[in-house]
């Protein structure tokens, strides 16, 4: 594997991507932080989980509009999931998908 290059992230360097969407997403990714570990209880047993700060957000405005709380969200997703992938990508694939193309 190359070694990962010590360059500093300026959105000049994103020749692909100018919409002013895609700019703020750029920006967005630049600022956040590291992952956030919760607790939550997955079908009454819990666990620990890690996503961005954003993610987290999201699940939460998800559960709000479900009429949920965040732990039925998240045992929806475990729940349905493919075996072998990890409940933090399904998180975050659930959160794009909630919001695609049809929701923006």
């Amino acid at each position: 594997m190359p070694p990962r290059s010590s360059r500093t992230f300026r959105l000049e360097d994103a020749p692909v991507l100018r919409t002013p969407r895609a700019k703020a997403a750029l920006r967005t990714v630049a600022d956040t932080g590291g992952l956030i570990s919760r607790n939550v209880v997955v079908d009454g047993h819990r666990t620990s989980l890690r996503l961005e700060r954003m993610v987290w957000d999201t699940l939460e405005t998800i559960a709000t509009r479900e009429g949920l709380d965040l732990n039925a969200v998240v045992t929806s997703i475990a729940a349905t999931k493919q075996p072998e992938a990890s409940l933090s990508s399904a998180a975050r694939i659930f959160v794009a998908a909630y919001f695609g193309p049809g929701d923006r």
